[in-house]
């Protein structure tokens, strides 16, 4: 029990810091407030890290036809002001010289992960349908091979929604 109690101590200390790390790309506004129609303070030049000042603030934004939620994270200026900064948004130039934002597609780990192992499920029972089926352990029209068709397209409908969510509606155009 004591060794359990340990490994989850362990597992649980990284994400019970006082401070979040934030590491925004190039190309991504600095805001006054926790909004995108907020003044914009600057842009971040380069890769830059700053530990955050307090919680993270959902922000909705509505954009027809999407919608989506930004993150917003609270950072220290210089001045000992508080600024804003979002990882989904970047900076783009237009064609007429102004500046547009774009929503970037914010990919963290979990779910660059979640749809990794979505398409190896695909593609594993994918092989063990086909295995058994040259095997004959799995005869046509039985419960197995509808199980395997049916979890076939459930997991390759989670990794498809989950490559559109990443990509913010941004991979047919």
């Amino acid at each position: 029990m004591r060794k359990y109690l340990i490994l989850l101590i362990i597992l649980l200390a990284p994400i019970s810091g006082p401070a979040r790390i934030v590491e925004p790309v190039q190309d991504t506004p600095v805001f006054s407030a926790p909004r995108t129609d907020a003044r914009a303070l600057g842009i971040i030049a380069g890769g830059t890290r700053f530990s955050t000042t307090g919680t993270p603030v959902l922000y909705f934004q509505e954009n027809h036809p999407m919608a989506y939620y930004l993150t917003f994270y609270p950072i220290a200026q210089k001045d000992g002001s508080t600024a804003y900064v979002s990882p989904q948004i970047r900076v783009e130039k237009s064609e007429s010289g102004s500046y547009q934002y774009r929503n970037a597609g914010y990919d963290p780990l979990w779910r660059r992960l979640w749809r990794l192992a979505a398409i190896a499920g695909t593609i594993a029972t994918a092989i063990i349908y086909w295995r058994g089926r040259r095997n004959g352990n799995i005869r046509p029209e039985s419960f197995a091979e509808s199980c395997c068709f049916a979890l076939c397209v459930v997991l390759l409908r989670h990794a498809l929604l989950l490559t559109l969510l990443i990509g913010g509606g941004n991979i047919c155009c």
